[in-house]
């Protein structure tokens, strides 16, 4: 089928084909929040990388925050990448929640976020 899409200012044509999605595992095996922080991730895949402007492909993008959660109070936002925690990269979303878990103070974890293409620490 055809879909009509608009992409800086111009109405493009692009041929898809629809169909239905492959499983491919059980997905809802895989860790996609963190309750302790207060906010919902997913991989960062590379679509999600090019739409947030972010050059690496490592890391996690936050996709809700929790009100009057730690992270909320934090300042994190839906769109920000979280490329590290204490210092350590984080290549996925299970990585990132085994990270988290092993932090001794779970009241004080640091956090190397990129937004806007702008990287910062948020404790």
């Amino acid at each position: 089928m055809t879909v009509k899409l608009l992409r800086d200012g111009k109405a493009l044509d692009r041929q898809v084909k629809v169909g239905e999605m492959e499983e491919k595992g059980d997905i809802s095996k895989l860790p996609s929040s963190h309750k302790t922080l207060g906010i919902e991730v997913q991989n960062l895949t590379p679509e999600i990388a090019k739409e947030l402007g972010v050059k690496k492909e490592a890391g996690i993008v936050v996709t809700q925050v929790e009100p009057g959660s730690p992270a909320a109070e934090a300042g994190i936002q839906a769109g920000d990448v979280i490329q590290q925690v204490n210092r350590k990269p984080v290549k996925n979303v299970e990585d990132f929640v085994q990270k988290v878990e092993k932090t001794a103070d779970k009241d004080n974890v640091l956090l190397l976020i990129q937004r806007d293409r702008t990287d910062f620490m948020q404790p």
